[in-house]
């Protein structure tokens, strides 16, 4: 346990948070947050060759949205995931936060989060 702490104090979020998804071997995950971390998390997940399922964000509106040439959700669409699904949050301040919101619109998937990890 004080060895993630060392390591979260070293290592960028976006790298601690790909490279778990890593270690999981998964081949595919979801990414909630469009902040500098969701985008440095989706650059990371590109070079490791990990599929991204669904890309969600809070302050999107309903409709077509793209980023990094990438769709990008509404967080009411989270209800929509399968429940196998892994949802890495892109957030260090509000991870818990939106863990719950996802939760209560419906998720029932795994998450991947800063605070998950440690």
């Amino acid at each position: 346990m004080w060895l993630n702490k060392v390591l979260r104090f070293f290592s960028p979020p976006d790298k601690i948070l790909v490279n778990e998804a890593m270690s999981l071997n998964l081949k595919e995950v979801a990414v909630f947050g469009c902040g500098d971390l969701g985008l440095a998390i989706v650059q990371r997940l590109d070079e490791a060759q990990i599929r991204i399922s669904s890309w969600f964000d809070s302050s999107i509106p309903e409709g077509e949205h793209r980023l990094l040439g990438k769709p990008i959700k509404p967080a009411s669409e989270v209800v929509n995931m399968d429940s196998a699904a892994f949802l890495i949050i892109a957030s260090e301040a509000y991870a818990e936060e939106i863990m719950q919101q996802c939760r209560n619109r419906g998720f029932e998937g795994r998450f991947i989060s800063l605070e998950t990890w440690l």
